[in-house]
Order: C-alpha cells, then sequence, then structure tokens
C-alpha cells in the first residue's frame, strides 16, 4: 500500500524527468492510480496494491479496468510491489493487465531506477490494450454524461427540499432496502484467478478439485441494514444509506466496483462491454463531494448506475422500470 514515504521516493526518482502527480483525483473515478507521469505526451500510471486489494485481487483488477476506460489510450499501467504484495503478483491475470511489473523494496531510492529508465523509453502511440479499449472509452464517456443528467433530475426534488429546509416523513433508504431483500441478489463472479480458485469456480480450460455441484454456487450477499443490492428485470436494484457527516464516497465505491463487473468482462487486461443494462441505485439525499459536488453522479454513471430519491412514495420497480425505458440502449 502506498505510504507517504514512497510518494516522497517516487518524486525524488522521476521528477528531473517527469511532472509527478501522487494520488490524482480523477473526476470519473472513485480509486485512480496512485501516482501520474507525464512528460511531452508521454503518460505513466503507477499503481500499487491497496491492503483491500491484497485480500481481494479482483478489486485491483476493477481498478486497473476503470482506469484504462478514464485514462488516455497511450497510458501505460505500470505495477509496482513489495515483498508483502508478492500473492498479488503471482496472479496471471492481473500480470496480463498491465504493460510491466515491477518490485521494490520500501525506502530504497535505487529500486526505482529500472522504472525511470522503462518510463523515459515509452513512446505517445497506444498499446496493443490501449488500441483495443479506445472505441469503448468513446461509448463510455458519451453514455455518462447522460446518466449523470438523469441522476440530476431525479435527485431534483431531494436538492429542492434541503436547500428550502423542508423535511420529508416519506421512505427512508432502510424501506427501500427492505422491500427488495425477497429478490435475488447479486454478487459478482470474482476476475482475479486466485480468488475464482479460492471459491472452487470453473474455467473454462481447467477445474479444480471441488464436487462438480460446488463449482459455480450462487454466493448470497451478507445481510446489511445500511445497502442492498439485487437483479432487478435487467440490470441491477440497489439501495445505500449514505454517512451524513463524512465521504460518500466509502459507501459508493463497492456499488462503482461491483456494477462495474457487471458491466464487463475482463479479457487479456482489456474490459470489454457484455451487459450494457440500465441499474438503478436509491439514496435518501443528494451525495456530495468536496470541492466537487458532482462527482458523486458522475463517477456512479460512469459505471453505469443511475441515483434515484429513496423518499418517493412509488415502489422501486416502477422508479426502475421508468429510468430503464428512459436510458436503455445508450451502452449499445
Amino acid at each position: 500500500m502506498a505510504t507517504q514515504e514512497f510518494f516522497t521516493t517516487i518524486r525524488r526518482a522521476f521528477s528531473r524527468d517527469f511532472t509527478v502527480a501522487a494520488q490524482p483525483d480523477h473526476p470519473y473515478l472513485i480509486s485512480g492510480p496512485d501516482v501520474l507521469l507525464g512528460r511531452d505526451g508521454v503518460l505513466v500510471a503507477l499503481i500499487t496494491p491497496k491492503a483491500k486489494e491484497r485480500r481481494s485481487p479482483t478489486s485491483l483488477l476493477v481498478r486497473l479496468a476503470a482506469c484504462r476506460l478514464a485514462l488516455p489510450a497511450h497510458t501505460r499501467f505500470l505495477l509496482l510491489l513489495s515483498k508483502a504484495d508478492e500473492p498479488v503478483g503471482s496472479d496471471p491475470i492481473i500480470t496480463a493487465s498491465v504493460d510491466e511489473v515491477f518490485r521494490f523494496e520500501p525506502g530504497r531510492r535505487a529500486n526505482f531506477s529500472a522504472m525511470v529508465e522503462y518510463a523515459r523509453h515509452q513512446g505517445r502511440e497506444p498499446t496493443r490494450i490501449g488500441r483495443e479499449v479506445s472505441s469503448t472509452q468513446q461509448r463510455i464517456f458519451s453514455r455518462s454524461g447522460t446518466l449523470a443528467e438523469e441522476t440530476q433530475r431525479n435527485l431534483e426534488p431531494a436538492r429542492k427540499r434541503r436547500q428550502s429546509g423542508e423535511k420529508s416523513d416519506s421512505r427512508r433508504p432502510q424501506e427501500v432496502i427492505a422491500s427488495l431483500k425477497d429478490k435475488r441478489p447479486y454478487e459478482p463472479a470474482p476476475w482475479s484467478e486466485r480468488e475464482r480458485r479460492d471459491q472452487g469456480l470453473y474455467f473454462a480450460d481447467q477445474s479444480y478439485d471441488r464436487p462438480p455441484d460446488q463449482l459455480l454456487q450462487v454466493v448470497e450477499l451478507s445481510e446489511s441494514k445500511s445497502s442492498v443490492m439485487v437483479r432487478g428485470s435487467e440490470g441491477l436494484i440497489g439501495a445505500v444509506d449514505l454517512p451524513s457527516n463524512r465521504s460518500p464516497m466509502d459507501k459508493l465505491s463497492r456499488f462503482f466496483d461491483d456494477g462495474f463487473q457487471f458491466e464487463f468482462a475482463l479479457d487479456n487486461g482489456v474490459p470489454y462491454w457484455v451487459s450494457p443494462a440500465p441499474k438503478v441505485l436509491f439514496v435518501d439525499e443528494p451525495p456530495t463531494y468536496r470541492l466537487d459536488p458532482v462527482k458523486p453522479a458522475r463517477v456512479m454513471a460512469f459505471s453505469g448506475w443511475v441515483l434515484a430519491e429513496a423518499m418517493s412514495q412509488e415502489d422501486p420497480d416502477t422508479i426502475y422500470n421508468a429510468v430503464v425505458s428512459r436510458v436503455k440502449g445508450l451502452q449499445l
């Protein structure tokens, strides 16, 4: 996991040749690359696994795939691994999703010399993965703008009530959550080879030791009073009780990641659109983000989600179907 010492070492190693942006805040991503390096049209993204991504490598793959679609197609992605990250580096799906893997020991500047040399010799043309994702990038940005506008329309009544100080006794997210509990829960199959093996899931070209009746087991969602995600008639329906006194991004990140997996399949590092169905997430208040109030709506739209008001008296299925009828087909 990147630390302040890590960022300081990176700046010292690269600042002579590149402009260095540590922990860049990308307008369409909840979690972007750890570092961006740029010079003369060359762009290099450095990724190092977070603690969560060590436990669940699929989270790292989702971050990589989302970054691929959000950043310019010519971006080079480097995976930086310390000794603690070695299990992540042994996953062939992860290593196939980046342009190069480098190993380092924290605190030792010399370890970065090979990375600096690699970055110096990169060009401005897209790599194989970059060429593959370029057409999807155009479509996902176009769709995101429309879905974000749909979110703004849905949440406008709640925004006006908040501005006027009006209170409502209407339904809260917990009631929507309770109303969705009897539907089929959604839990995406992991992208990571290690996680698939651990869960005994089947690969097309290989299988593992679990009995056949357990190979494609359905993973039930853990009971939660603050969030739920279920299958709708075509896509997904979710509800979440967002915190009022801190950033909503932590709670939204689960929906961003799982929604991204619902929409995309990962093949040799390239995210391919496979399930372009609308997704609706019910919230009680329009979520905001410091310095960029509409970022939550924008990043969720990038993952295919439209936000809707939980306080509405209409049935969640009715709202979901209305949203679907307005935005269906945008992904195609």
